[in-house]
């Protein structure tokens, strides 16, 4: 954490909503008749960001005050919530734009930092309000949530590797994969953070005060990520429109048509069945150019010609008319 003055911080919180707010609502606000894990999962967590920087500053702000203790734990509480959704949807995005779900299941990892968080939260709460019924003291309640967070932030840090390692594999040729690594490696280190904060935080080496009313520089990087998602909206980089893997929105590959039909269907020209052809495979445009050896340029056109003839405005919608 970073030690800063109450001004400073309550700034940085104020910049950091401002920045989730905006990238969250335009992402949302473009993708909004898009489907499919990608969009979803990107909303879930510009929307954690969101709400985690939120409960994060009235944390901050009400440990300057006097206020029930109570309130202060349930803001805390609601705090660590959004913390957990943060990660869970940070992990699922990368698993999605990785396009490999075999390294870890999306829904298996949220079900796991559930049952993390609420051993964790239900542990902390019972010592704070009723440690009467706690068969141990607090000493010993501190190290097992210790070992609880510990262990949560170790198999967030593996699973991370092993997406790092796996992006590195595949980045040949595959722009996404570049995401997958910037991404994974931006949660490694922030979880490699996070341990060292959490031994701190359980072994009570500073005050409370300090702990809850230092700023978290994970805000930081939420600006980074918030930067590219606007910069993502912008350029309409190809986690957003520019590369679509049919099986990450929602569509079987296996299901898309019998393209010679949908070439008669809508008087396609045989290098624009191709080009469509490659386009349902979640080919982008540099793919689709070497594949068939021709200019971006090229590519760009015929898929203009493409979307005017099927009357569709984009890759996902050509994908979804093209599958029966």
């Amino acid at each position: 954490m970073i030690i800063l003055s109450m001004f400073t911080n309550m700034l940085l919180y104020i910049i950091s909503i401002i920045a989730c707010t905006v990238s969250a609502t335009l992402y949302i606000r473009f993708s909004f008749r898009r489907t499919g894990k990608l969009y979803r999962m990107v909303s879930a967590l510009l929307c954690s960001f969101l709400f985690y920087t939120v409960f994060e500053m009235f944390v901050t702000f009400f440990t300057q005050l006097e206020i029930p203790v109570g309130l202060f734990y349930i803001l805390t509480t609601l705090s660590d919530v959004a913390y957990f959704c943060v990660v869970a949807s940070w992990i699922s995005v990368i698993i999605v734009i990785s396009g490999n779900p075999y390294i870890i299941n999306a829904k298996g990892f949220a079900i796991y930092t559930a049952i993390y968080g609420f051993c964790v939260d239900g542990l902390n709460l019972l010592v704070k309000f009723i440690p009467d019924v706690m068969p141990v003291g607090q000493q010993a309640a501190s190290s097992i949530m210790l070992y609880f967070n510990v262990t949560f932030d170790i198999t967030v840090i593996l699973i991370t590797l092993g997406f790092v390692l796996y992006g590195a594999l595949k980045i040949k040729g595959d722009k996404p994969q570049r995401w997958t690594i910037f991404l994974s490696a931006c949660l490694t280190v922030y979880m490699i953070y996070i341990t060292n904060w959490d031994v701190i935080s359980c072994k009570d080496v500073v005050p409370n005060n300090i702990l809850f009313s230092s700023f978290d520089p994970a805000h930081i990087l939420y600006l980074i990520v918030c930067g590219l998602t606007l910069y993502m909206i912008a350029r309409k980089d190809s986690v957003r429109t520019d590369y679509y893997m049919p099986t990450a929105f929602g569509i079987d590959a296996e299901h898309i048509g019998d393209f010679s039909q949908v070439g008669r269907e809508y008087k396609l020209t045989s290098r624009e069945i191709e080009v469509a052809m490659a386009v349902c495979k979640g080919m982008s445009n540099p793919q689709i150019a070497k594949t068939l050896y021709i200019s971006e340029s090229t590519v760009k056109q015929h898929l203009s010609h493409i979307y005017k003839k099927m009357d569709v405005k984009s890759r996902y919608e050509l994908i979804k008319k093209c599958s029966f």
